[in-house]
């Protein structure tokens, strides 16, 4: 597995760095524990000493306004204050973060986990009868000694039906994450555990009365949110795509010294359209065009790492490294909490042309198991034209839709506590897993070298959660009510929803919308058609359909990634990929997630 690592580049010009397990450890009951950090890091982990106690942060968290990344002796002198004094006071004051700790008390004879309130960062945790291992990757968990690592069937399964695990579930038998928000105190002498949920760092739901004080007050919060991630002392960068949240990101970002980043098809006008934003605001800018085989060099070397081939955030790494970038700005969550990630399931074609809200949803007095239901049929992915798995293995991967289901509802069950509303219910679900995951996994693609930030965490913007009308997230409302009217220094610059500046009437870019897409259609039509000589109206500058159709290198790459799997079979893989330079019939995500599925049946 290492060696794939190694292999890693971008190109032969810009190597990506090893990647490495930043955190890892064991504790052998009756004897005293073991800790490895990593000693290539941009931020902690750095072992804190404070009397008996050994303290290891791996990640970044917020605290009286103060983002901490443990890069100077105050800061860890600090943290070590606040540990000695009170764990979970610690926890609960927290403002935003992304983090594990790890705490060794030599004179009580017991280590203290914890983490952040969204478990944004994983921590794979292997409970034995005679020790614990835990580590930040799959390979640090070998390296600790974890060598046989049987895999979960229902894991894997929902790495192929859906693209990720749900709830705190892994890929490998015995092995789970730590889950959200959680403090886990396990004595050496003989790893007694006892498990505390700390109650979720949070702000005042604000009372919202029409969608211009929503408006009005997500600018306020995110403003907020960047302020506390602001240091002069670091070099930071913004992932920035031509859609809204790194745009929220970008417009509220208290300085200019900011280096910009975008990756992708280079023929998309979303580049340009990210470049003009990034002039407008006087940040710097880098394109990284993503061409060739990218497949084995950014997808199949993270494999080894968390048992997925879905993210190449890291792609912009050797870039940012060359700039001197400490930390780089990710705008995932803001979907799910200012974007309406939810509304794009509540609503037909012509309501999203027109930009009306949501429709009627299912009543919230359906059963647990019926939520869990819908919500399934809306995240599964489809596999009726891309099925390159031997047939006895696809009908045991489709034995375990109850057991998946019981999963959702498992987490449908933990969304009532908070939620009554279907709506939020679904988008709760949706954020605690696919968020969560994603949240975990592009980011932490960068690291240890280059920590992300994310500002949609922040808990003031959170608390917009339930506080924000399902009709005006939907369809992207409020933030074309923020970006028409609160971000002046941005208007006319247009962004990839519509391809409009902000400029021009609301309601003309819900219409837009729908002719955009429709343009982008036809462009894909004609690159069919004349087997990619002609490309025109490319916006999005994630290119999946054009990729697949036409860029055979990738497709190779991952072909030759799943040939030593003992679940794949070739012969299918050659004949549901005949002919895919007339359309690919199947999307990225499932293309993507079969050969994770396959990557952890090599032989």
């Amino acid at each position: 597995m290492s060696s794939v690592l190694k292999q890693s580049a971008f190109d032969d010009n810009s190597p990506l760095p090893d990647l490495a397990t930043s955190l890892s450890g064991s504790i052998e009951f009756g004897r005293t524990p073991r800790l490895q950090l990593s000693p290539v890091t941009a931020t902690w982990p750095t072992l804190v000493r404070s009397g008996s106690l050994e303290i290891a942060i791996d990640g970044h968290f917020v605290a009286a306004d103060r983002l901490f990344l443990g890069r100077t002796a105050q800061e860890c002198a600090q943290v070590a204050e606040w540990v000695r004094a009170d764990i979970p006071g610690l926890l609960r004051r927290l403002q935003n973060g992304s983090f594990n700790m790890v705490v060794n008390d030599h004179e009580r004879g017991e280590t203290h986990f914890c983490n952040d309130s969204y478990g944004a960062l994983p921590l794979y945790i292997a409970q034995q009868p005679d020790r614990i291992v835990f580590a930040s990757t799959y390979i640090g968990l070998r390296d600790q000694g974890l060598t046989e690592q049987k895999l979960d069937p229902v894991g894997t399964a929902e790495l192929y039906w859906i693209g990720y695990q749900l709830g705190n579930r892994t890929a490998l038998r015995n092995v789970r994450l730590l889950p959200p928000g959680n403090l886990w105190t396990v004595r050496w002498r003989d790893g007694q555990l006892q498990v505390r949920e700390l109650p979720k760092p949070s702000s005042p739901k604000p009372t919202l009365r029409t969608i211009d004080e929503a408006a009005e007050y997500s600018v306020a919060s995110m403003r907020q949110a960047a302020k506390r991630l602001h240091r002069t002392d670091v070099g930071v960068a913004i992932k920035v795509s031509g859609g809204m949240d790194s745009r929220m990101i970008c417009g509220t970002w208290p300085d200019s010294n900011v280096h910009t980043y975008t990756y992708g098809d280079r023929r998309s006008s979303e580049v340009e359209l990210a470049r003009r934003l990034a002039l407008a605001l006087g940040m710097k800018h880098t394109f990284v065009p993503l061409e060739g085989d990218f497949f084995t060099r950014l997808h199949a070397s993270i494999f080894p790492l968390h048992g997925v081939t879905e993210m190449f955030h890291h792609a912009a790494l050797p870039a940012m490294q060359r700039d001197g970038v400490t930390v780089a700005l990710d705008g995932l969550a803001g979907g799910g909490v200012v974007g309406g990630q939810w509304s794009k399931h509540g609503q037909s074609k012509w309501q999203q042309v027109l930009g009306f809200g949501a429709s009627k949803q299912p009543e919230t007095s359906l059963t647990d198991e019926a939520i869990a239901h819908y919500i399934f049929e809306h995240v599964r992915l489809a596999d009726g034209h891309y099925r390159p798995v031997l047939p006895d293995v696809h009908r045991e991967l489709t034995a375990m839709s109850p057991d998946i289901l019981h999963d959702i509802v498992e987490e449908v069950r933990q969304s009532r506590a908070s939620f009554t509303a279907f709506d939020d219910i679904y988008t709760d679900v949706t954020f605690r897993n696919r968020t969560r995951r994603y949240i975990s996994l592009q980011g932490l693609f960068c690291r240890p070298y280059v920590e992300s930030l994310y500002p949609f965490l922040d808990c003031d913007v959170m608390a917009l959660r339930g506080a924000v009308r399902p009709e005006w997230l939907a369809n992207k409302r409020l933030y074309v009510e923020i970006y028409t009217r609160h971000m002046p220094a941005i208007r006319s610059v247009p962004g990839v929803f519509s391809m409009l500046p902000f400029t021009i009437p609301q309601r003309l870019h819900f219409p837009a919308r729908a002719v955009r897409y429709g343009i982008e259609q036809v462009g894909l039509s004609i690159s069919y058609g004349t087997r990619d000589r002609v490309h025109p109206w490319a916006s999005n500058s994630i290119q999946w359909a054009r990729w697949l159709a036409f860029n055979a290198a990738f497709r190779e790459g991952a072909r030759e990634f799943m040939r030593g799997s003992k679940v794949y079979d070739d012969t299918a893989f050659q004949r549901d990929v005949r002919g895919i330079a007339a359309g690919p019939k199947f999307s990225a995500t499932r293309f993507l997630a079969t050969a994770a599925y396959c990557g952890h049946y090599r032989s």
